[in-house]
């Protein structure tokens, strides 16, 4: 099946959700001082989930947030508005690459150390034995 026959993905569907939620007043900018009201307004509507199709409300700093990052990009209001991708994602810092391949080799070499726990059974007959 194709992406396009199951509809757009989970990013597009929450960045067209998000577009629509400020989409008014990005269109048709309220008067001076009065985009704190248009927010609040916002704030208080219910939304219907893009997933589960629910209904959702925001914040108002969260849509306060994505308007002024949506107003910042000329090219590209939508996009900006995805979930953005941590810089770090499918990594795993805690470790550095070179601490990492001296620890395999340290496994490797003692891999023979190796032996199975103890189980209860064992620790039983040990006991019995004594």
């Amino acid at each position: 099946m194709t992406r396009q026959a199951r509809g757009p993905r989970v990013h597009e569907r929450w960045a067209h959700l998000r577009f629509s939620v400020i989409g008014q007043i990005l269109a048709a900018p309220p008067p001076k001082g009065e985009l704190r009201a248009e927010i609040e307004a916002l704030a208080e509507r219910q939304w219907r989930h893009p997933i589960t199709g629910d209904p959702v409300r925001f914040g108002f700093s969260t849509i306060e947030r994505w308007y002024y990052r949506a107003l910042k990009e000329r090219s590209d209001p939508v996009g900006v508005l995805r979930r953005k991708l941590r810089t770090d994602a499918g990594q795993q810092p805690a470790m550095s690459d070179a601490a990492r391949q001296v620890v395999l080799a340290q496994y490797a070499a003692h891999k023979e150390l190796e032996r199975p726990a103890p189980s209860r059974q064992s620790h039983g007959a040990c006991r019995d034995q004594a």
